[in-house]
């Protein structure tokens, strides 16, 4: 099913995603919750994704399940609100207060779909608009899209899409915390 890119600029409270990018407040105990220093890359996800398209068997459904729930995502991001400075170890913070704006989609209801991308690719191909990104593991995406009230999250690689609602979300939610 093709989905008709809209992009639209939406502004969420930083200090929503603060909570959310380290799980905790103290901004002394701010932690990544992957290593920044590798690059996003997802290509068991991509080809699973591609494999259930053509062929949506119990054994392909499986194999999505798992991928979905250890990946790491991409979120685009525009800079348009944020207020960024440098720390004291030369890191790149986005200050409190600040607006993060996220692209999105809507569904056939005008109900908001957030993006997520498998790699810096799929951002490439979905927009000629300059952005950041934020990377987040599955189960934070997963909690934020349903903290924000959007209805699902469209996974995008520039080349397949899958969307997940918000049953799905919370399927992925239930399975992540029983690992």
């Amino acid at each position: 099913m093709k989905w008709e890119m809209l992009v639209k600029k939406l502004l969420i409270c930083i200090s929503a995603a603060g909570v959310l990018l380290c799980g905790c407040e103290d901004e002394s105990k701010v932690v990544a919750p992957v290593d920044l220093n590798k690059p996003v890359k997802n290509p068991a996800l991509v080809k699973v994704i591609s494999a259930m398209q053509k062929n949506p068997s119990s054994e392909n459904q499986e194999r999505l399940f798992a991928e979905l729930n250890s990946a790491v995502f991409l979120l685009a991001t525009f800079k348009g609100g944020m207020k960024i400075e440098k720390n004291e170890n030369g890191d790149t913070v986005i200050k409190k207060g600040s607006l993060l704006q996220f692209i999105s989609t809507e569904d056939e209801d005008g109900s908001p779909i957030l993006l997520a991308f498998t790699d810096w690719n799929g951002i490439r191909r979905s927009t000629t608009e300059t952005v950041d990104a934020m990377v987040i593991p599955a189960a934070k995406l997963w909690k934020f899209a349903q903290d924000n009230k959007y209805s699902g999250v469209l996974i995008f690689s520039g080349k397949n899409e899958l969307l997940l609602n918000i049953k799905h979300l919370k399927i992925l939610t239930a399975a992540g915390l029983s690992r």
